[in-house]
């Protein structure tokens, strides 16, 4: 797991917490909110990591600097392949509205995503592109420094956690 996937947050009078900061929606990262609104935020973060075959979400911006870069609008690309229809990326896209109440709810998606699984041929079959490779991250991403306005005493990078098992990989 790369280390700027997570950060460990301090809560006011708390210990730290580890959080996925990368499948977070803006309000859970700035105000610990979790929500039906915040997950779905998060299961369209999922849903393009299956599309993108396991890619980083946001691999270009540092964990810290997360926050800051959503609220300029900033957003996932589009897979880059076939089964990622634009139906589909636009389902993903309504549910990175910024403000949480503009988002679908889980109920309209369990609907609408069946829809498009019945109109695209239910599931993916990886056989179908021989060609499609999972993308890696052999560079850190952009340092804080570069986004000086998030206050660096709230979050700090953490290193994940490595069992044995994982080390020996």
């Amino acid at each position: 797991m790369y280390n700027t996937n997570y950060i460990r947050r301090r809560k006011k009078s708390e210990t730290e917490e580890k959080v996925p900061i990368r499948w977070m929606a803006p309000e859970s990262i700035e105000n610990c909110i979790y929500t039906e609104a915040s997950d779905v935020w998060s299961y369209a973060v999922t849903m393009w990591e299956i599309f993108t075959c396991g890619r980083v979400p946001y691999a270009g911006i540092h964990a810290m600097c997360l926050l800051t870069e959503l609220k300029r609008g900033e957003r996932l690309e589009k897979p880059d392949n076939k089964a990622c229809h634009d139906d589909i990326f636009n389902v993903m896209v309504s549910c990175w509205k910024l403000e949480a109440g503009e988002r679908p709810k889980f109920s309209d998606l369990v609907v609408t995503v069946n829809d498009l699984l019945e109109q695209y041929g239910g599931y993916l079959e990886l056989s179908r592109f021989p060609t499609l490779t999972v993308a890696t991250t052999t560079s850190p991403p952009p340092s804080p420094a570069d986004h000086p306005q998030i206050e660096l005493t709230e979050l700090a990078v953490s290193e994940p956690d490595i069992d044995e098992k994982e080390s020996d990989l």
